[in-house]
């Protein structure tokens, strides 16, 4: 969805069954499952999560899923020019970072579209 409004002068329309939008629904309420299978199964740490990934057939521990998805989602959504990746939440608390979940809502083609219909109108 994001090249066809980043890029309106390639595409002639958009149309879409299935792309993540409106993140407040599609990953903020994974983000408690994430954060509680890091806390109980591998201290709250990504790393341990990761070490454990790549040590056994992958997704054969419930819950892999959520911290896998964050993951990769950050990856897109927030990472720095150098690859670091920044989750959206404190990994302790659970609490929201704003301002990388402001990173990820830029993204958000919900956002995105009402931003580019601003442009327009102006």
């Amino acid at each position: 969805m994001i090249t066809p409004m980043l890029r309106p002068d390639l595409w002639g329309g958009l149309a879409t069954h299935a792309g993540d939008a409106l993140f407040e629904m599609c990953y903020l309420p994974d983000f408690r499952h994430s954060i509680r299978t890091l806390q109980s199964r591998y201290e709250g740490s990504y790393e341990k999560f990761w070490e454990s990934f790549r040590n056994r057939i992958p997704f054969t521990q419930p819950g892999d899923e959520a911290p896998m998805n964050d993951w990769c989602m950050a990856a897109c959504y927030s990472a720095d020019p150098d690859g670091t990746v920044h989750l959206p939440y404190d990994l302790e608390t659970g609490e929201l970072i704003p301002e990388v979940w402001e990173r990820w809502l830029a993204w958000d083609p919900v956002r995105m579209a009402r931003n580019m219909q601003m442009l327009c109108v102006a």
